[in-house]
């Protein structure tokens, strides 16, 4: 498989996003960022800054805003939906010492059950979900995401290690990339995450939630949703056998070279002992080549199987609208949160090498070089325009242009035909 620069995520999502926003599909999702920091502090913070790695900001708090916006508006392009989705920022000190540290942590404000258009009867859905499905704001006022997020880092808690404010992807050795933290802590947010409590295997108020029920058993052939309490809690440290088994997913699992169970369902998270905001609501570590949503954080991460995962949440993608309904809603306010710890080490994974193709996925000319114009292409064709045409853009040659199809597109874009 071929190794991705550290950039790759970063530079990634921008290109795709912005294939999608050029193209005329669906509507795209308005992500709103909102501080909750006090005057002086946090999005608020007036310490100077230099511009840095394509971030103009002046100043810290400035800085930090961008970066959050900028992570936003890629979900946003990605995801279709009509109802805005408010994110509350704030920064506080976290845990943090020489050596490990807590980046952030972020969940959904408020879940729904029985509202119109629930895909499933007696579900919990995060609030942002629930508000797009219904096509309404559930919880009108009220913020849809809250994300925090560790300011020690800036003080020089983890020694030389600090937070990197660029857009580029530059973060060096002694840098944690800001960009890479927001998009995993948003896309819990938006809702990838369980309500159950690994611990005890208790579920939100006795009723499943839209996580949950794509989780299965592998060792006992179990849905999560037919576990008792026990079951599910034994289930939570049983690496390997805990598996996410959502269509697209599945769809997509074929690009991981490990961490895919039968039937191509993804391995998820689940140490033993449990460890509280990580297990269960994260991908596997074994996963290759790595994941945006795997529990610590890793810069050559992928994001395709976490973008798959959304869809099978419910969410629509901009890539297809699929209208879903059902019934009337209630609400709670009480939703974990889901810190994402620091990886010290990050070895590089190997797998099989894949046979060379005889094309450039993506020139849809010939020329040996893909530009945003054959993105867009592409995107049409993933669409079902009738009218676009690039045998190039099916990457794995089985009849459709897919996700994973347009990420491969993408990466000849940034880095050049083989």
């Amino acid at each position: 498989m071929t190794a991705r620069p550290s950039a790759a995520i970063e530079i990634t999502a921008r290109l795709l996003a912005l294939a999608l926003a050029v193209a005329p599909i669906a509507e795209a999702a308005v992500v709103e960022i909102v501080s909750a920091d006090a005057a002086g502090e946090g999005l608020n913070d007036p310490t100077p800054r230099n511009p840095i790695g394509g971030n103009s900001g002046t100043t810290l708090g400035e800085q930090r805003r961008i970066v959050l916006e900028n992570a936003a508006a890629v979900w946003g392009g990605l995801l279709d939906s009509s109802i805005p989705i408010v994110v509350q920022v704030r920064f506080d000190p976290l845990f943090c010492e020489d050596g490990s540290a807590t980046l952030g942590s972020a969940g959904a404000e408020s879940v729904f059950r029985d509202f119109d258009g629930a895909p499933r009867a007696r579900t919990w859905y995060v609030g942002a979900l629930a508000d797009s499905l219904a096509g309404v704001d559930l919880d009108p006022g009220q913020p849809d995401i809250s994300v925090q997020m560790n300011s020690s880092l800036d003080l020089g808690c983890l020694g030389q290690t600090e937070w990197y404010y660029g857009l580029d992807g530059a973060a060096n050795r002694f840098e944690i990339d800001f960009w890479n933290v927001v998009l995993h802590e948003l896309a819990h947010g938006l809702g990838f995450l369980t309500l159950v409590d690994p611990t005890s295997g208790r579920r939100l108020m006795n009723v499943d939630d839209a996580f949950q029920v794509l989780l299965e058993d592998h060792s006992r052939g179990a849905s999560w949703t037919e576990l008792s309490n026990a079951q599910r809690s034994a289930s939570s440290i049983d690496s390997g056998d805990l598996h996410f088994t959502g269509a697209r997913v599945v769809g997509e699992s074929g690009a991981l070279t490990s961490g895919v169970g039968g039937s191509g369902h993804v391995e998820m998270y689940a140490p033993d002992p449990v460890e509280p905001g990580s297990s269960v609501s994260h991908f596997s570590t074994s996963l290759s080549p790595d994941e945006l949503m795997e529990p610590f954080l890793v810069a050559d991460a992928e994001m395709t199987t976490a973008i798959a995962a959304l869809a099978d949440l419910g969410w629509r993608l901009r890539l297809e609208t699929t209208p879903t309904s059902v019934p009337s809603p209630t609400a709670t306010h009480t939703a974990p949160a889901t810190p994402t710890p620091p990886r010290t080490a990050t070895p590089t994974a190997t797998g099989p090498t894949a046979s060379p193709r005889d094309f450039c996925v993506g020139d849809c000319d010939g020329d040996q070089v893909v530009s945003i114009s054959e993105l867009v292409k592409a995107v049409g064709i993933a669409l079902g325009d009738p009218a676009e045409r690039c045998p190039a853009s099916d990457a794995d040659d089985d009849g459709r242009t897919a996700i994973s199809d347009l990420v491969i597109a993408v990466d000849g874009a940034l880095h050049g035909c083989p």
